[in-house]
């Protein structure tokens, strides 16, 4: 792990720039400088379990988008913010599945249909992601088979669903290391084991959740998963590790079933 505070310290700085860059921004300047760091501030307040910021986040580029005469890097962000706080959140939101459908928009519908049992809309994701995959980036690849592999999890396709993920996991490794926010906005690392936490597979699980934190430290999602994932395998020391780190970056509603999760373990 590294240093306590780190999220609070993201927010508190990626505020001050947000609000500096508004402070001199001028009609016909370009927003660049402003959407970086409501990007950057949004993931911060996410890995705190403050959904309420994230949506003030989200609200403010929206703003900028209209303020900005819809400049092309707010408008294109937008759609990242809102994905991002769907899965993160796991407030699960399907939203409709159109033409011009990000990846991200594609991959929390995704998500967010197989988490709602709606598996229909979840075919519709995986084949618009096909056809977003073979013309696009290795990142719309990668989640194109994560929804693929859950898509095959949900359908008794257990086999499919690890080939799938270990093909994503072999893509995302030849990319270059994550630097930033989580893209795509479902790590492929944590989400492999998230399934195979699904699949009754606690160790290989943790070991999942052990790379992804190493690749991206003290995201909420991987700490949760490795704390399931250690108690598991009866390593209660590890489980309360994970689960104490989460309750003291946490600033989102106690009553939140991550937090209280987290809370109720690390107290006993």
């Amino acid at each position: 792990f590294i240093q306590h505070g780190m999220w609070d310290l993201v927010s508190r700085q990626n505020q001050s720039a947000h609000d500096a860059a508004l402070a001199l921004w001028e009609s016909g300047d370009s927003v660049g400088d402003a959407v970086h760091s409501l990007d950057w501030g949004q993931y911060g307040d996410l890995q705190r379990g403050d959904y309420s910021r994230s949506n003030t986040w989200i609200n403010r580029l929206e703003a900028l988008v209209e303020q900005s005469d819809r400049q092309q890097r707010a408008v294109s962000t937008l759609p990242l913010l809102r994905a991002r706080h769907i899965v993160e959140s796991e407030q699960w939101k399907i939203q409709p599945v159109r033409d011009d459908s990000t990846g991200h928009e594609l991959l929390a519908t995704g998500l967010s249909a197989i988490r709602k049992g709606d598996l229909s809309t979840a075919r519709a994701v995986d084949k618009a992601l096909t056809k977003l995959a073979d013309d696009g980036q290795g990142e719309d690849k990668i989640a194109r088979m994560e929804v693929a592999a859950l898509l095959a999890a949900s359908e008794g396709r257990n086999d499919d669903a690890i080939q799938l993920m270990d093909s994503a996991i072999s893509l995302v490794e030849t990319l270059r290391a994550p630097n930033g926010a989580a893209s795509p906005v479902k790590p492929p690392y944590e989400l492999y084991g998230e399934l195979l936490l699904q699949l009754e597979q606690p160790s290989e699980a943790l070991a999942k959740f052990t790379t992804a934190l190493q690749r991206m430290p003290n995201r909420m999602r991987s700490l949760l998963g490795a704390a399931r994932a250690s108690s598991k395998i009866g390593d209660t020391a590890g489980a309360r590790r994970f689960y104490s780190t989460i309750v003291e970056y946490w600033v989102g509603s106690p009553d939140n079933p991550a937090y209280k999760e987290a809370a109720q373990f690390s107290s006993n």
